[in-house]
C-alpha cells in the first residue's frame, strides 16, 4: 500500500513538472522603460512584444496617449514588419508643451497571434521638451552615466545587428564647376561644402600627408616642380590625419597623444594602462609664403575625430569623447570629472572643462560618448572658437549649407534574453548652422538603420533618408529597405517602404527629384525613384544585374557611373543558398533617360577575386573630369591564382585612367604605377593614393613620389622624389 502511494505521488510530481515544462512564457511587453521619460516633441515610441501580435487588437482603445487632462492624442499606430512591435507616432505637429505630462497606455487587451492575452498592461508617463535638455550639474551628469551604463550591462550582451558595408557614394557637384576646370577639387558630397582629405591642391601647390609629415609641393608648372616645405611632428606626439584649405591658410587636423595641461585626473592605478589622453588638434598655418610656413592658431578638443566640413569662411569640426576610465573607476571615485576638455590658443592656452550648463543631452540616448561641434572663423583667427557639446550622438552626419544632421542609432530597451535580431532605428538630430553658430532645431526617429552619410540628403528644405531594417540572413525577420521624406520640421511627408526584401542598401544617390538606391544580396537591383512629389515618391524603374555598386557617380541627369564589385555565385559546401564571391572591380554605366526602363549600357571588369580600389569605400578616391570625359582612381589588381595555390598574386598596383563616354562607354587611357619593378607584394611606399588635375596635367601621388602626365597623351612629363622628405635617418 505504501509503495503504491509513493508511486502515485511520484507520478503526480512528474506530471506537474511536465505540465510546467509545456507552459509557454507569458505574452508581455518587453520594453524596460524608466519610471519617467524625457522626450522631444516628435518622439516615436516603439513598443516591443514577446510574441507576434494579433493585428486586429491594435486599436486606439488598446494603445493610446493621453495628456494631463485625460484627452487622447491624435497619434498613429503602425505595426513593424516583424510583427513583434508597434510604432506609436506622434501627432502631426508633435506633442504640445502645455499639456504635459503625457502617458502612453498599453492595455492588456492586446493579443498575440496565438490568442494569448497580455500578462499585464503598461503605462509610461513622459515629459516633452522643445529643445535638448541641459545637464546643468555634476550630480546630474553622474546620474546620466550611471543610468546608461546600467542599461548597457543589461542589454548589450545580446546585441546582434546585420553587418553594414562602409562604402560611400558621393555627389559629383563638388567637381562640376562652371566653365572649364583649371584644377580638380575634393569629390565632396555637397557642392560648396568642402570635406577634408589627406591630399589637397589649389591649382599651384599640392599638400599631402605622408607618414607623419605634411609635404607642400610646388606642382605647376611641371618643369619647376619641387618640394617647398615639410612639416614634421615626430617630437610633438601629433599625427596629422586630414587637411583643409582656405585662402592663404592650411588647416591640419590630427590626433594628439599626450596629457593636457592641468589634467586634474591623476589616478596612479590607471596611469599604467592609460598613460596618455587622446585629443583632436587643429593646426592653422599661414601659407602665403610656401617656403616659410608659419603656425598661427591651435585648437584642441579631447576625444577622437569624426569628420569636418568647411562652409565659406567657417570650419566645423565634429569630434567625440568617451571617458576611457569610466568603467575602471571605483564607485568612490566620484571626484573624477566626466567632462571633456578643450584648448584654444586664441583664448586661454590652458585646457578647460566644458561647463555643465553647456552640455546638452539627447533624451533616451544609450551612449556614453559626447559629440562636440567646434566652429572656427577663418577670417577672424583671433576670435575664440565656438563649441556645442551633446551627450550621445552617432558617427554619421550630413551637412547642407544651413543644417547639420547627426544620425544616432537607437537600440530598443528590451530584455537581454529575447531571441532574434535586434531591430535598430535611427534618431536624426537636426542642428541649424549660421555663421559658425550651431543651435539645436528638432529631431525625429526613423525606422531602420542607415548605411553612412550618403544615406541622407536635403533638397528644397526637405530631408530625405534611406534605411534598412530587419536581417539579411534571417528568413523570419527578413530585411527591407525604405525611403522617407520629411519637411523642414522633420514631419513625415512621404515614404516608400519594403524595397528589395531580404537585401540591404549598398549605396544611395540623390539627384534633385531623382533618387537612386542600390541593394544587394545575390544580384544588384538599381531602383530609380521619382521624388518630384515629396508626399508621394514612386519607384519608376528597377534593374537587376550581377554584382553590386557601392558608389554612384553622375555623369549628367541621364547617365550614372556605378562603381563596385563583380560577383559570382559558388556552391555552398554546407548546403543552402549559393555563396557570393567577389570577382574583380566592376564599373557600370547606367542609362536612366527612361526612368521606367533603366539600362546597364556599358560595363568594365577589372582583375579577379581580391581586386579592390579605395574608391570602394572612400568617395574621395575618385577623380572625375567632366570637361575631359576622364575618370581616374587608385586600384590593386589581383588575378585568380591556379587552384593548386592557396593565395592570390597582385598583378598591378597603381592608378587607372579611363575615358568615359555615354556613346562609347569605358576605354582604358593609362595605367600609372610608382612601382619600378614587378612585385607580387603590396608596397605601401609606392601606393598611389590620389590623382589630381592641374592645367592639363594629371598628377599621381604616393608616399614616394609625385608624377605628372599629359592628359592628351598620358606621357610622363615630370616627377618629384618625396622619399628624402618623409624618411628620417632613423628609418633609413
Amino acid at each position: 500500500m505504501k509503495k503504491k502511494w509513493w508511486m502515485m505521488i511520484g507520478m503526480g510530481i512528474l506530471l506537474a513538472l511536465f505540465t510546467v515544462g509545456l507552459q509557454r512564457p507569458e505574452f508581455e511587453v518587453m520594453n524596460e522603460w524608466d519610471e519617467e521619460q524625457v522626450v522631444m516633441q516628435n518622439k516615436t515610441w516603439n513598443v516591443i512584444f514577446s510574441d507576434k501580435i494579433d493585428v486586429s487588437t491594435i486599436t486606439s482603445h488598446t494603445i493610446y496617449v493621453e495628456n494631463s487632462e485625460g484627452e487622447k492624442q491624435s497619434i498613429t499606430l503602425s505595426i513593424d514588419r516583424d510583427g513583434h512591435s508597434v510604432n506609436v507616432q506622434p501627432p502631426e505637429d508633435g506633442y504640445g508643451m502645455a499639456s504635459e505630462p503625457y502617458t502612453l497606455h498599453i492595455k492588456d487587451r492586446v493579443l498575440s497571434q496565438d490568442g494569448e492575452k497580455l500578462s499585464s498592461g503598461k503605462t509610461l508617463p513622459f515629459i516633452v521638451k522643445k529643445t535638448l535638455p541641459v545637464i546643468g550639474s555634476k550630480q546630474k551628469l553622474e546620474s546620466y552615466f550611471t543610468r546608461v551604463m546600467q542599461k548597457q550591462q543589461r542589454d548589450h550582451p545580446r546585441f546582434h545587428v546585420d553587418e553594414q558595408a562602409t562604402a560611400e557614394s558621393s555627389d559629383a557637384a563638388g567637381q562640376n564647376n562652371a566653365g572649364p576646370q583649371q584644377y580638380s577639387k575634393t569629390n565632396n558630397q555637397v557642392k560648396g561644402i568642402d570635406e577634408p582629405d589627406f591630399i589637397k591642391n589649389d591649382g599651384s601647390f599640392i599638400y599631402q600627408i605622408a607618414e607623419n609629415n605634411v609635404i607642400i609641393t610646388k606642382a605647376a608648372p611641371v618643369n619647376k616642380m619641387k618640394v617647398m616645405t615639410t612639416l614634421q611632428y615626430e617630437d610633438e606626439q601629433f599625427s596629422p590625419h586630414e587637411l583643409l584649405l582656405y585662402k592663404n591658410h592650411l588647416i591640419v587636423i590630427g590626433h594628439q597623444y599626450q596629457e593636457f595641461a592641468e589634467d586634474g585626473r591623476e589616478n596612479e592605478s590607471l596611469s599604467k594602462i592609460m598613460p596618455m589622453n587622446h585629443s583632436v588638434k587643429v593646426k592653422v598655418y599661414n601659407i602665403k609664403d610656401h617656403g616659410n610656413v608659419t603656425l598661427e592658431r591651435e585648437v584642441e578638443t579631447e576625444g577622437y575625430f569624426v569628420s569636418a566640413r568647411r562652409s565659406k569662411n567657417h570650419v566645423y569640426l565634429i569630434t567625440q569623447y568617451h571617458p576611457n576610465w569610466l568603467y575602471s573607476m571605483e564607485k568612490e571615485s566620484s571626484d573624477k570629472d566626466l567632462r571633456p576638455r578643450i584648448r584654444d590658443t586664441a583664448g586661454s592656452k590652458n585646457a578647460q572643462f566644458i561647463d555643465y550648463d553647456d552640455i546638452h543631452y539627447f533624451p533616451q540616448s544609450s551612449e556614453t560618448n559626447y559629440t562636440m561641434v567646434t566652429s572656427l572663423n577663418m577670417d577672424k583667427l583671433n576670435e575664440p572658437m565656438k563649441v556645442e557639446t551633446f551627450l550621445g550622438g552617432g558617427m554619421s552626419l550630413y551637412m547642407s549649407h544651413e543644417n547639420l544632421y547627426i544620425a544616432l542609432p537607437i537600440y530598443p530597451e528590451i530584455q537581454a534574453d529575447m531571441a532574434g535580431p535586434i531591430h535598430v532605428n535611427t534618431n536624426i538630430y537636426k542642428l541649424k548652422i549660421d555663421e559658425g553658430v550651431v543651435t539645436f532645431d528638432t529631431t525625429v526617429e526613423v525606422e531602420g538603420r542607415i548605411l553612412n552619410q550618403f544615406s541622407m540628403d536635403e533638397y528644397e528644405g526637405n530631408f530625405r533618408i534611406t534605411t534598412t531594417s530587419g536581417s539579411v540572413w534571417n528568413e523570419e525577420e527578413r530585411s527591407a529597405n525604405h525611403l522617407f521624406i520629411y519637411d523642414e520640421n522633420l514631419h513625415l511627408l512621404g515614404s516608400i517602404k519594403g524595397l528589395a526584401e531580404g537585401e540591404r542598401i549598398y549605396s544611395a544617390r540623390f539627384m534633385k527629384n531623382r533618387i537612386y538606391i542600390v541593394t544587394f544580396k545575390q544580384v544588384d537591383p538599381l531602383f530609380v525613384i521619382d521624388a518630384s512629389d515629396p508626399k508621394n515618391p514612386v519607384v519608376k524603374g528597377e534593374l537587376k544585374i550581377p554584382g553590386f555598386s557601392n558608389y554612384l557617380h553622375p555623369i549628367d541627369e541621364n547617365y550614372i557611373i556605378g562603381f563596385g564589385q563583380n560577383t559570382k555565385l559558388v556552391e555552398n559546401s554546407s548546403g543552402g543558398e549559393p555563396l557570393v564571391q567577389t570577382a574583380g572591380v566592376k564599373i557600370s554605366m547606367f542609362d536612366v533617360r527612361d526612368m521606367q526602363h533603366p539600362k546597364e549600357r556599358f560595363t568594365e571588369i577589372i582583375g579577379g577575386r581580391g581586386t579592390y580600389s579605395p574608391l570602394n569605400h572612400d568617395h574621395k578616391a575618385m577623380l572625375y573630369l567632366k570637361d575631359h570625359q576622364i575618370m581616374a582612381f587608385p586600384v590593386f589588381i589581383y588575378n585568380d591564382a591556379p587552384h593548386s595555390e592557396p593565395s592570390y598574386h597582385i598583378n598591378f598596383q597603381g592608378g587607372l585612367v579611363y575615358r568615359v563616354s555615354p556613346g562609347e562607354g569605358f576605354s582604358l587611357a593609362a595605367k600609372i604605377s610608382h612601382t619600378d619593378k614587378v612585385s607580387t607584394e603590396y608596397l605601401w611606399l609606392n601606393e598611389i593614393r590620389r590623382m589630381v588635375y592641374i592645367e592639363g596635367q594629371l598628377y599621381s601621388i604616393s608616399n614616394s613620389k609625385i608624377t605628372t602626365h599629359d592628359i592628351t597623351t598620358f606621357e610622363k612629363t615630370g616627377e618629384v622624389d618625396l622619399t628624402k622628405w618623409i624618411l628620417t635617418d632613423s628609418k633609413g
